[in-house]
């Protein structure tokens, strides 16, 4: 990884175990790490129009040092944008460096 491409810095969550039996908890994440080191490259942006209503889904590609409690589902958040990690690319799988393909949320 070459120097200077971890030029943001983020906040991890992960899902977080709550509820009672019945799972009326509903979804929630809870902060794992703050500090993270990040690259973020914006990969293509799509706008999609249904039923009269346009929504946004934005790709991007994020890349850290290795971690092993970042798994798919879980979010990282970037100078206020909430990204959704969809899948891990292990580079050589050598735990070195990740590249997380995220799309946003917020």
């Amino acid at each position: 990884m070459r120097s200077g491409t971890l030029n943001r810095i983020g906040t991890l969550k992960n899902l977080a175990t709550g509820g009672d039996a019945y799972n009326t908890g509903g979804t929630t994440y809870a902060t794992a790490t703050e500090g993270l080191r990040l690259g973020v490259n914006t990969l293509s942006g799509k706008e999609l129009r249904a039923d009269q209503q346009t929504g946004s889904e934005v790709q991007a590609e994020i890349t850290t040092w290795y971690r092993s409690d970042i798994v798919s589902g879980s979010q990282i958040v970037v100078d206020g944008v909430t990204w959704e990690v969809l899948y891990i690319i292990d580079k050589h799988f050598k735990h070195r460096e990740m590249r997380l393909q995220c799309k946003v949320l917020t």
